[in-house]
């Protein structure tokens, strides 16, 4: 568990700065205070991909279309 000293949230860049560290990838944040003491709990994604030259389907597409978070027309097959 990590301590929590600071917490920051610009609406306007849509950024979330937890200590000092700007935070990327997040889908969700809940902050709790309870007996005076702050708590915060963080979900975010993180997407692993690699290259290969085999022919199975799962790995002919893209990781934007695996995944549904591409930009279409900027990937290209290999």
């Amino acid at each position: 568990m990590k301590k929590l000293k600071t917490l920051f949230i610009d609406t306007e860049k849509g950024s979330l700065v937890i200590n000092g560290e700007t935070l990327e990838d997040v889908t969700a944040f809940s902050v709790i205070f309870k007996d005076g003491e702050y708590g915060l709990q963080v979900t975010r994604d993180e997407i692993y991909t690699s290259t290969t030259d085999c022919k199975k389907i799962f790995l002919e597409l893209l990781p934007d279309e695996v995944f549904n978070q591409g930009i279409s027309g900027e990937s290209k097959k290999p």
